[in-house]
């Protein structure tokens, strides 16, 4: 397993980030989705077991849109690239 010493950090929602290279539209369309409610208990499980918890506390949790890429340290971005959703 690999983790790059600086992950590539995307533009758009919490939710992006952590699917990324893979998209919830696209895993929607694909039919991959478990149902939201399950999916997003998923991420926020997957959030909470890399120690980053508290990015769910931006407006909007999973679907927050902030600048990530000037907010997440240099450890939290090694994070959300590190997971598997």
């Amino acid at each position: 397993f690999f983790v790059p010493q600086r992950p590539y950090i995307i533009e758009g929602t919490l939710r992006d980030q952590l699917l990324y290279p893979d998209t919830a539209d696209s895993q929607r369309a694909r039919g991959a989705t478990q149902g939201e409610g399950a999916r997003d208990a998923e991420l926020r499980a997957m959030l909470e077991a890399l120690d980053l918890g508290h990015l769910l506390g931006f407006g909007g949790g999973l679907d927050a849109t902030e600048p990530w890429k000037d907010m997440l340290s240099g450890g939290e971005a090694q994070r959300t690239g590190a997971q598997d959703p």
